[in-house]
């Protein structure tokens, strides 16, 4: 379903298309009839004592919401500082609460606690997870069990039920939001006007887009009295359990990769420059729950290319790992890296959480 609305609204001047993009168009007008009424309403703020700092975006599909999460979780560890994570646990087949270290959450099965969570958990072993249905909850509980100094939400822009000291917004150049309708006829969860919410804007995927200029340079210029900067997610390692090899020692080999992440197009673009002989691609839809169909697929495509290695992501591969495919499989290390801004993005952040 998500590639085929994908194509739809990517054809909207196909006049093929346009009895389906008319259907879209009234969805979205409900939409924004919704969000309308919604915004309207009194919200019943939960305030923690616990400084809240909320990562998130008003697209939908991936802009690196949880990378950043990690990245700032692990700055504040090397603090001293006890961190405590909000997460709904995105594709999760449990709708029960779950909350603990993530040490011990590594070990449960991402059907349990959502593909992202069991990520972050096993890259944030010390951190404290809480897991439910309400992110103001789930924030409730994991202060009175853990006292956390610092509470991170996890894609928590739209929650507005639960108060917060910092928001923070991502949004990724290569999806122009000047081009973008509101959802389902586009990617915007919310109107434009949703981004004077935040105090801090980072745009991620500036290199990779042509256009990214022009569009980075009206984004300064339209909100003026937010903070904008610019970061970029990069691969260079390749892990193999237990080994980290460079990514530079696979630009000879024959690969083949798969992922079910919402920016696909741009880590195949980002990987394309690193490896040679990509034998063969297969995207799936984010968060995929990877059935037997979907590891059908997988295992046709490697009888039909022979490849010498199978890669895929740090999400994917939480949930894929115990297959046997016949072919060593690996996953990309995703770091991030601040093109300027580095320094005033924690202090202001040190300055929340040392109120």
């Amino acid at each position: 379903m998500e590639k085929i609305w994908l194509t739809i609204i990517g054809h909207k001047r196909n006049p093929l298309y346009w009895p389906l993009l008319l259907v879209l168009w009234l969805l979205s007008l409900c939409y924004r009839c919704g969000l309308y009424w919604s915004n309207l309403g009194r919200w019943k703020t939960v305030k923690v004592g616990a400084p809240v700092i909320s990562v998130g975006n008003i697209t939908i599909g991936g802009s690196g919401k949880t990378p950043l999460v990690i990245e700032i979780a692990r700055y504040f560890g090397m603090k001293n500082k006890k961190v405590g994570i909000v997460s709904l646990g995105y594709g999760r087949r449990s709708n029960s609460k779950i909350i603990g270290l993530g040490a011990e959450l590594s070990q449960k099965d991402s059907a349990e606690i959502g593909d992202e969570v069991k990520m972050m958990a096993e890259c944030l072993p010390d951190a404290y997870f809480a897991i439910s249905a309400s992110k103001s909850l789930s924030a409730l509980a994991v202060e009175r069990k853990y006292q956390p100094d610092i509470i991170l939400v996890d894609d928590g822009y739209q929650h507005r039920c639960l108060h917060r000291d910092y928001n923070i917004l991502l949004i990724d150049s290569s999806c122009d939001l000047r081009r973008q309708s509101l959802f389902p006829l586009g990617r915007l969860r919310e109107p434009l006007g949703a981004i004077k919410r935040t105090d801090r804007i980072i745009v991620t995927n500036s290199s990779s887009s042509s256009r990214a200029d022009d569009f980075i340079i009206w984004l300064k210029e339209r909100y003026a009295d937010k903070k904008v900067i610019e970061v970029e997610f990069y691969n260079d390692e390749i892990i193999m359990k237990p080994e980290r090899i460079s990514i530079k020692d696979f630009a000879g080999r024959r690969i083949y990769f798969f992922a079910g992440v919402g920016n696909f197009i741009s880590l195949r673009n980002n990987l394309e420059k690193y490896f040679s002989k990509i034998v063969a691609w297969r995207q799936f839809e984010d968060h995929c729950s990877y059935c037997p169909h979907h590891i059908s697929q997988i295992k046709n495509d490697i009888r039909q290319h022979q490849p010498e290695y199978i890669v895929t992501t740090h999400k994917d591969y939480v949930k894929i790992r115990d297959l046997d495919f016949g072919r060593p499989i690996c996953y990309l290390d995703l770091k991030l890296r601040f093109d300027s801004g580095e320094k005033s993005f924690y202090e202001d952040l040190e300055i929340i959480v040392n109120r």
